[in-house]
């Protein structure tokens, strides 16, 4: 609970009384993490796969700029934001999935202490956020 009033407070600081009145929250979130984003060095991200049907789970470590694959769908981290609101364990990343045919079926920020924020919805796949490690 603590974390999470770290985080919506850090969203407050980021905006002006005047905009905290009439900005949506996670607005003003992905506004804050795009621009710490903008500055991060080469990173590698893991990424958790859990098959709804079999309840397995695969790993994948993914490069900033090299997809990986999953079945019919390409895994990609954009960006990513260790420690982010000044808690060590809680990396943001932007991710997109893709299908085989190049339709986006998700494009989101995930954090790893907030599971929850931004999910991906797919009736075959669960996708978890489990951190990101810069180079």
């Amino acid at each position: 609970m603590r974390r999470l009033a770290a985080a919506l407070t850090l969203v407050a600081l980021a905006t002006t009384p005047a905009q905290a009145q009439s900005a949506d929250p996670a607005a003003s979130l992905r506004s804050l993490l795009n621009r710490k984003a903008e500055t991060a060095r080469p990173f590698t991200a893991k990424l958790r796969v859990i098959d709804r049907h079999t309840d397995r789970p695969f790993d994948y470590i993914v490069e900033r700029g090299a997809p990986a694959r999953h079945a019919d769908l390409s895994l990609s981290v954009i960006a990513c934001v260790p420690g982010h609101g000044g808690i060590p364990s809680n990396d943001a990343a932007l991710i997109e999935v893709t299908g085989i045919s190049g339709t986006r079926l998700f494009s989101g920020w995930m954090m790893t202490d907030f599971p929850g924020t931004t999910t991906f919805d797919d009736p075959r796949f669960s996708l978890i956020f489990r951190g990101c490690d810069l180079k």
